[in-house]
């Protein structure tokens, strides 16, 4: 029963963050994808790293903490800080400027305008989804894996287990 509260807790708690956005933001896609380019450089920064930390890393990591020992914590907190901040700060930020002073959404409008080649464009739009679309699934099965144990298996229906 507590563990149904707290997951109804952190629901509600998204539900009056998503209304409270809503009464801010236009409502466009510019203003969902990439917040009307309003961001500076240091938000932009956490949210890309804050992308990262996600099922794929906190639930991958604690299994191979688990075979391999606990430096892996420090190996993965390392070459994440390292990599982030370096390619953030060497490509990141030059490419967040253009997006912003040209006005770009996705990655198919900035490599289409800057070869001048609208087949590069439709050709990155199969490869992109491609690559997102394991990314997401794994962060539906780490939900569903941190869940079960969580809720004793109150919603067997809901998250089962394979």
């Amino acid at each position: 029963m507590t563990s149904l509260l707290i997951i109804c807790l952190y629901l509600g708690v998204l539900l009056t963050l998503g209304v409270a956005s809503n009464r801010f933001f236009t409502g466009t896609s510019k203003d969902y994808f990439v917040a009307s380019h309003s961001i500076g450089p240091v938000l932009l920064l956490m949210s890309v790293f804050g992308t990262t930390m996600t099922a794929f890393a906190l639930v991958g990591s604690t299994g191979k903490a688990f075979t391999s020992g606990v430096g892996v914590y420090g190996l993965m907190a390392s070459w994440s800080g390292l990599v982030h901040s370096a390619v953030f700060f060497l490509v990141g930020i030059k490419v967040w400027a253009i997006g912003k002073q040209y006005g770009y959404v996705t990655q198919c409008q900035f490599f289409r305008d800057r070869y001048e080649s609208n087949f590069l464009g439709h050709l990155l739009f199969p490869i992109l989804v491609g690559l997102v679309i394991p990314y997401l699934l794994i962060g539906l099965i780490g939900a569903g894996r941190v869940v079960l144990p969580i809720t004793s298996g109150a919603f067997p229906d809901l998250f089962p287990h394979p």
